[in-house]
């Protein structure tokens, strides 16, 4: 017991740091403004718990941690603005472990009023710009509050981890799950920001292929919505593509009917393209949808061009207009985006390479077809959605089982890159 309190002590170790740098009591006072009595004190542990600042102080001038300086006195403080100076220390350092033990502590400590120190920690993370450090105090605010009943904070701070986690591609089926446990505490938010988590939700149900959850999440978010803006129309947009996705067709064509309604930037141009959509779908003479769509696709920026492209190869597909798709494929430089940095952009580069990869085995070309379905799985991968990844690399195995040939190292050695790059 006595050789683990004195691992603990940083009295301890401001001794032995202080006597490796070859320092006297004297010389590490001059160096820290901080008196050699002080000093002393804190060496020999008469000092229950010496001044923070000191101590970070002390820490800092001798390339102590801060987590093996503080660890030893956190049991001990009552105070809530040690804690506060102590757990902005912390962020600034890059101490995420020493951080979450903070927070905690200063949400369990007795002198504290618990909302004051919640509210706090709100602020803090919000002040935040490292976003890594923000989700940890929002994670702590939202335990905390979970544990103790306290749901006005853990509507709030589930909230924000909302917003940051499903950004991440990895993390959008937890991040989902999370969302949707927001919604029993929506009626604590203000408004603005339960009409935001709806259409968030929302969206992130239709990019799930939910198309249920997405038309009424969204349909929640316009009843509460009374801004009628940019968000309100993207909403409109998921209710109008989960009800297509559904075959309801005349559903679909009703809520466009509102869309086109909405004063937004941007509402012209995608009713065309879902009334093309809804032309492809609803008639048979599909042909007539292409013009359309070509119309749609020389109105839109390079980076929103590809789901166009992808209803487009559908049609030639369907129709078996091989110099059509022929056309697409050799001119993709002109509409694969340049920056892929959403999961829809992924979706769609996924089925525009498998779509391409199956159309150049078919053509005998094994080279393009499997790369470009090794290209479709990486982009599924990317977003975790492994059952995608492993269709698009299933129609590899399925042209050489069915033709009865090896499958060639090449392929087999990019396909174990592939695994080895998204699961590191």
């Amino acid at each position: 017991m006595v050789v683990a309190e004195m691992r603990s002590s940083f009295g301890c170790v401001l001794k032995r740091y202080r006597e490796e740098a070859g320092l006297t009591l004297a010389e590490l006072s001059i160096k820290t403004d901080i008196s050699s009595g002080t000093i002393s004190k804190i060496e020999t542990d008469s000092l229950t718990l010496p001044n923070m600042r000191n101590v970070i102080r002390l820490a800092e001038t001798l390339d102590i941690s801060l987590y093996e300086a503080v660890m030893p006195y956190l049991d001990k403080i009552k105070r809530t603005k040690t804690f506060e100076l102590l757990l902005e220390t912390a962020i600034n350092q890059g101490n995420a472990v020493l951080t979450q033990k903070i927070a905690s502590k200063l949400l369990e400590c007795p002198k504290s009023n618990t909302f004051l120190s919640l509210d706090y920690l709100y602020q803090l993370a919000g002040n935040t710009e490292n976003i890594e450090f923000r989700f940890l105090i929002y994670g702590v605010i939202s335990q905390y509050s979970r544990e103790h009943g306290i749901p006005v904070f853990l509507a709030r701070s589930l909230y924000q981890k909302y917003l940051i986690q499903r950004d991440s591609f990895k993390k959008l089926d937890e991040s989902y799950i999370e969302g949707m446990e927001l919604l029993h505490y929506i009626s604590y938010l203000h408004v603005d920001e339960r009409v935001m988590t709806y259409y968030k939700l929302g969206s992130h149900a239709l990019f799930r292929g939910c198309h249920e959850e997405c038309i009424h999440l969204c349909k929640k978010g316009i009843n509460e919505d009374h801004k009628r803006d940019e968000l309100t129309a993207k909403a409109y947009l998921a209710i109008i593509i989960a009800y297509i996705e559904l075959r309801d067709y005349i559903l679909a064509k009703v809520y466009l009917d509102a869309y086109e309604q909405l004063d937004c930037l941007n509402v012209q141009k995608e009713s065309q393209y879902l009334r093309a959509i809804l032309y492809a779908k609803t008639t048979d003479d599909i042909e007539k949808a292409v013009p359309l769509l070509l119309d749609c696709l020389h109105m839109r920026p390079q980076n929103e061009k590809l789901p166009v492209v992808n209803d487009l190869l559908d049609i030639y597909i369907r129709l078996g207009d091989e110099l059509g798709v022929v056309d697409i494929f050799r001119s993709e430089s002109s509409f694969l985006p340049t920056n892929v940095g959403t999961p829809n952009q992924c979706t769609h580069l996924g089925l525009y390479f498998r779509a391409k990869g199956n159309f150049y085995i078919e053509k005998g070309d094994l080279d393009m077809g499997c790369a470009s379905l090794l290209e479709s799985a990486m982009y599924y991968k990317k977003m975790m959605k492994l059952e995608e990844a492993i269709k698009s690399i299933g129609y590899i195995f399925e042209y050489y089982t069915a033709n009865k040939e090896n499958l060639p190292f090449g392929i087999l050695q990019k396909m174990e890159i592939l695994y080895t790059v998204h699961n590191t």
